[in-house]
């Protein structure tokens, strides 16, 4: 986040530990040591009911908002699922964003089948967005595949929420 804050002078980032008391205060201090932030702003939520009832937070994935500070995606890619995806995930936004394009339909770390393609045994395979690339999309399939494939033959699928949580400081 430092990195992005330094590197996009119009982004503001806020980094909140939400494991709640008595560990919260210490794990923050902790993670704003380790992550050496000089350009975000680091804290902690003192009480789980005063967790936000929207979108994710810390590994579970990024909420953003615009310039006016109106929430623009509620949930990025989730770390814990994607690893460095979702950090491509959070670029590919920001990127869009800071040239006026507004939001992308699709970015490296969402969810995705594939369909209506002429390889008929890659239908209704699910796997990542990789990224996007000279006007395909290439998608890393479970089993470790990968394939690359036009936009309008994947569909992006709506991730369900997470059950598990970093109550336990795992994440």
């Amino acid at each position: 986040m430092d990195r992005w804050a330094q590197a996009h002078g119009s982004w503001n980032f806020l980094c909140i530990c939400v494991i709640g008391p008595p560990h919260a205060p210490d794990l923050a201090k902790a993670m704003g040591a380790e992550m050496k932030l000089q350009h975000c702003v680091n804290g902690f939520v003192e009480a789980q009911d005063e967790l936000p009832s929207y979108g994710q937070l810390g590994c579970g994935g990024f909420i953003i908002f615009d310039k006016g500070l109106q929430m623009v995606v509620p949930s990025t890619s989730a770390f814990m699922q994607v690893r460095g995806l979702a950090f491509k995930h959070v670029e590919a936004i920001m990127k869009s964003m800071d040239t006026g394009h507004g939001i992308p339909e699709l970015c490296p770390g969402e969810f995705v089948r594939l369909h209506s393609l002429s390889m008929v045994e890659f239908n209704g395979k699910m796997g990542v967005c990789l990224g996007i690339q000279d006007g395909c999309v290439g998608v890393g399939l479970q089993g470790g595949e990968k394939v690359s494939v036009p936009p309008e033959k994947v569909e992006k699928l709506v991730p369900e929420p997470e059950s598990s949580s970093c109550d336990d400081g795992s994440c």
